[in-house]
């Protein structure tokens, strides 16, 4: 089995860099749905790979469709992923994706999550997603170009005051 997955490794890095070389609709008729696919393998290797390259994967297949309406695919990896490994990798392309966001989707989907990524966890415990909270607040003021300056002074200061927060 693990040699196997390690296979499937290496063709999961081959695609990533053969959609970087493809026109986008070849690309997408080629590898849209292997794409998608990885989104549920039940290899967290395989999942990692696609957290790693969400963004790339999703401008390179698909740069006419919005990246919005890639956003519950991206928060399944960020949050709903049972593999911390996973949630780590899809939280360090927080500011890469969410750039690529119009305010509203921001404001309506992503800022709902992170809100509850940013809860302090009881006093004297480590959050179990201590890694991604951590991603999530080293790029969480990267996303003020995009809210504007109203819903960052409401929204990010209130995320940034509960991380501050944390015992």
């Amino acid at each position: 089995a693990d040699v196997q997955e390690s296979v499937r490794e290496m063709a999961v890095t081959n695609v990533v860099a053969m959609v970087q070389q493809l026109q986008p609709d070849e690309a997408a008729r080629l590898f849209g749905t292997f794409s998608d696919n990885l989104q549920t393998d039940r290899a967290s290797t395989i999942r990692l790979l696609k957290a790693q390259n969400f963004v790339s994967l999703a401008l390179a297949m698909h740069p006419a469709r919005p990246l919005r309406d890639q956003t519950a695919a991206y928060l399944q990896l960020l949050v709903q992923d049972g593999d911390l490994e996973v949630r780590t990798a899809a939280s360090k392309n927080l500011e890469a994706f969410c750039a690529r966001l119009d305010g509203v989707t921001l404001q309506s989907q992503i800022l709902p999550v992170l809100s509850e990524i940013c809860q302090p966890p009881p006093p004297g415990e480590i959050s179990p997603n201590q890694p991604v909270r951590e991603h999530v607040a080293e790029n969480i003021c990267s996303l003020a170009s995009v809210l504007g300056r109203e819903a960052t002074l409401n929204e990010l200061m209130r995320l940034l005051k509960m991380f501050m927060s944390d015992e």
